[in-house]
């Protein structure tokens, strides 16, 4: 209990006195919790007495925390000072710090006043010393920060224009594609209509081809009706022209006969008709007693025969032509 009672005295005494003569006492109006990765800042609690040690021009102040030797940077905004003269014992205290006391409150020489000054110094001195530190460390830490934030804003506007010279080109290749599409579509419905014509033009040749096959086969029948038609009227022309050939043979033969005779041979019996018509005219007989020609003979055996042909002879529709 004794202990504790000290402890408390110590640090009630350590509220109300400090050593460094230009330091401000001050009281934390705002909880303040330093951000991650910050070093060198304090976390200050509503309440929390706190010694300024230095002041920055940038808003914040350097000290520490009252019984507490850790030092470091806070707000300045959330610091509401305290005058020394609000405390009625600053100033008792500050007098038993720098001298002795009897019971009367008499100052007598203390042998301690010079060393507890100098090691107040040297306490200041390290205590600016570590300021400094933590200060340089806040700057360098915020270079870093800014470094770091200026590193991100670059990235992120490099990925902003990465994905704009990609979206850029995604877009092109899209248009290309869909260009490439229509076009190849546009000349699939031409190919479409050219087959579509063709077909068209093929079913119509096919029908025109038909056609004239029909007709063909028309005219092919018409000609050999034709041809038919030809071959039985020029069949008795043939026959009679055949037979007028023999009987001009033959007649000829008789008038040779008769003219080398020169009018000695007797003839022989005329043919008949019906011997000539047949073809069957024979040679003349061998010469006998020349009997010289008459009249009469010479009309009837040449005259009659060789004077006209023989289709002037024939009875009317005997020979005529066929019609099929």
């Amino acid at each position: 209990g004794m202990t504790t009672q000290t402890e408390e005295q110590r640090q009630q005494q350590s509220r109300l006195d400090y050593p460094i003569n230009d330091a401000v006492k001050g009281e934390v109006r705002a909880r303040y919790v330093p951000p991650p990765g910050e070093v060198g800042q304090l976390a200050l609690n509503v309440g929390d007495i706190v010694w300024v040690l230095e002041e920055s021009d940038d808003g914040w102040y350097g000290g520490h925390k009252d019984g507490d030797e850790n030092t470091g940077w806070f707000p300045a905004s959330i610091i509401n000072r305290i005058p020394r003269g609000d405390c009625g014992d600053d100033d008792d205290d500050d007098r038993r710090n720098s001298a002795l006391y009897t019971s009367d409150y008499r100052a007598v020489a203390s042998p301690q006043a010079k060393h507890r000054k100098v090691s107040a110094q040297l306490e200041l001195t390290e205590t600016k010393q570590r300021l400094e530190v933590a200060d340089s460390e806040r700057r360098r830490l915020e270079e870093m920060v800014k470094a770091l934030q200026k590193e991100k804003t670059d990235w992120e506007h490099e990925k902003r224009g990465m994905m704009k010279r990609y979206e850029e080109l995604h877009h092109s290749k899209v248009q290309v594609a869909q260009e490439e599409l229509r076009r190849k579509e546009e000349e699939i419905r031409s190919q479409k209509e050219i087959n579509k014509q063709f077909e068209e033009n093929l079913r119509a040749e096919k029908a025109s081809t038909s056609s004239l096959k029909g007709k063909l086969k028309e005219l092919e029948e018409h000609c050999r009706k034709l041809k038919l038609e030809v071959d039985m009227k020029n069949r008795p022309v043939q026959d009679a022209g055949s037979r007028e050939d023999n009987i001009s043979g033959s007649t000829a033969g008789i008038s040779r006969t008769y003219a080398g005779d020169s009018g000695h041979r007797t003839p022989s019996v005329p043919h008949t008709v019906p011997s000539v018509l047949s073809g069957s005219l024979q040679a003349p007989p061998a010469p006998c007693t020349s009997i010289p020609p008459t009249s009469s003979m010479t009309s009837v055996g040449v005259g009659q025969v060789s004077a006209s042909p023989l289709s002037a002879r024939q009875p009317s529709g005997g020979l005529g032509t066929r019609h099929v």
